[in-house]
């Protein structure tokens, strides 16, 4: 009788997308960004929307603002 249920066969099917998309994602570093205790400026930056959009992305998925996912790639950089 399961086999006909439609409910339960959908609930199977989220399911199993679910976990093939969940084995599929990459893993994110954890970022340890110590706070520092400089006084922020502005700064204008130019950037093309394309660039603007992955900014957003990559920042959002580490929540932290653009500006504070560019300086901590800065802090990255030695000279």
């Amino acid at each position: 009788m399961d086999k006909f249920n439609a409910f339960d066969k959908a609930m199977k099917e989220k399911k199993m997308k679910e976990h093939n998309q969940n084995t599929l994602k990459p893993k994110k570093p954890a970022m340890n960004i110590p706070q520092g205790k400089e006084r922020k400026e502005q700064m204008s930056l130019m950037f093309t929307p394309s660039h603007k959009e992955k900014a957003r992305k990559i920042a959002g998925s580490h929540n932290m603002s653009v500006s504070e996912l560019f300086a901590f790639w800065l802090d990255q950089y030695d000279n």
